[in-house]
């Protein structure tokens, strides 16, 4: 999510029941509502209330609102993790700055109402600087932050836990068969489980085809079964499956194709898993462990036009070190997939910067203007999961203003209203000062 001066958010409606990274100084508000058909339709299709009717000029019902955020702008963020947390709140954690290389572990806060932006005071055990993590909003006040990679590039497999009321941290002390450090994984939760996906580890960005879970009543990790190798994807937990969509593959190709595991009835997924443990704390394993880390965040100088510094001087103990052998044992359930190859309301995945969001047996799918692609290429289309069939529900002309590129998307709880961050792609159009324009979350 990245712009200028004051950020700013482009938001879109949508009806019913997870993108890139940053902070940014520019949100895309607003726009239609979308609606499920009647219930006497038979394919579930998504209307639009006020859009334009056949023959007319207007298409503001298909346009977001672009606002401008205020406040202490974020920097240029790569590969941070963006979150709408509820209370009109959407938080910003970690990444990496694009110009310095500088990685961060500071908690920014993004105010839907005022639309200002705010560096959080954060307590306890406070994480080490990374980027490429995810972060799930967990019993609807806990962000649960798994993995990354930090400074070093040292990819990790820790799990730390941010209280929103308090903004505190904790690192639990967990069990089980730890899973492989990872970065640009995906994460969903069902039952009280925090599944992992893929990603990519290694010093050669091996990319990872594993699915396992954590256990948040017992903290026990679960071991790891083969599903489907990729990383930058996005998960989904829809009628008792893991839905996976999107991303790269290990030859950098952006994929279409969609997998889901079936959970139900499987024992595996059922119970708590029953492994070897490794306390976080006494430090014993089958594996090299390593003690509970100690982190130490000093208070951010202000540096730049950004308003605060990398916190590149935190300790972060490594996670234990993994050798890559033999594939995992294939996960239990009926796994399936199905690939896209070309259609009028197929949404082409090697063009164009692509958002997913899931909504209530739904995903749908934002592309968003990019130097690859001309505004007549944009859309916003949608793909039943229980049909597996793709509808078109705008063009991008009548959704994305020109001059802006986005970065970051997220939803709220309903899977009523998505939020687009980015910035404009002219500084000039701004009333930024000299090299404004570099300051803004990507």
């Amino acid at each position: 999510m990245a712009q200028p001066s004051t950020p700013g958010v482009a938001g879109q409606s949508i009806f019913g029941g997870a993108g890139p990274s940053g902070s940014s100084n520019s949100l895309l508000s607003g726009g239609g509502t979308l609606t499920p058909g009647s219930a006497a339709s038979s394919n579930n299709t998504f209307l639009m209330p006020n859009s334009p009717v056949k023959g007319r000029n207007s298409h503001d019902g298909y346009r977001p609102k672009v606002t401008r955020t205020l406040g202490q702008r974020p920097a240029c963020l790569v590969n941070a993790s963006v979150t709408y947390c509820g209370n009109n709140q959407i938080y910003a954690f970690g990444g990496f700055d694009q110009y310095t290389d500088e990685v961060y572990n500071h908690v920014l806060k993004l105010d839907m109402v005022s639309h200002q932006w705010s560096l959080v005071d954060n307590y306890g055990d406070i994480p080490g600087v990374r980027m490429g993590h995810t972060a799930t909003l967990y019993q609807g006040d806990k962000l649960l932050i798994f993995g990354g990679e930090n400074e070093h590039r040292t990819y990790l497999s820790d799990l730390i836990v941010f209280d929103l009321k308090t903004a505190h941290w904790t690192q639990p002390a967990v069990s089980g068969t730890i899973p492989k450090g990872r970065a640009r994984h995906a994460a969903v939760l069902h039952d009280d489980k925090l599944f992992v996906v893929g990603g990519i580890t290694g010093h050669n960005n091996y990319v990872l085809d594993d699915i396992c879970y954590l256990d948040l009543k017992t903290f026990t990790w679960s071991r790891a079964w083969r599903f489907v190798g990729r990383f930058d994807h996005s998960a989904y937990l829809w009628g008792d499956r893991v839905w996976v969509f999107g991303g790269l593959s290990e030859d950098m190709d952006k994929i279409g194709d969609i997998w889901w595991l079936d959970l139900k009835g499987s024992p595996a997924f059922d119970t708590a898993p029953m492994f070897g443990s490794m306390d976080r704390q006494s430090g014993s394993s089958r594996m090299s462990g390593s003690s509970r880390s100690s982190y130490a965040m000093a208070p951010p100088p202000p540096i730049g036009g950004s308003g605060y510094a990398a916190n590149s001087g935190s300790a972060q103990v490594n996670p234990p070190s993994f050798q890559l052998t033999s594939s995992p044992p294939l996960a239990p359930g009926t796994i399936s997939s199905l690939k896209f190859v070309s259609g009028p309301n197929i949404p082409s995945q090697g063009s164009g910067m692509h958002f997913h969001v899931y909504t209530s047996g739904t995903l749908l799918d934002f592309v968003t203007p990019a130097a690859t692609i001309t505004p007549q290429d944009c859309s916003l289309s949608s793909l039943e999961l229980d049909t597996l069939r793709w509808q078109k529900l705008a063009e991008g002309r009548d959704i994305f203003k020109q001059g802006y590129r986005w970065h970051y998307c997220t939803m709220n709880e309903d899977g009523t209203k998505a939020w687009l961050l980015g910035c404009p792609t002219d500084p000039t159009a701004t009333d930024l000062g000299p090299g404004g324009f570099e300051e803004y979350l990507r």
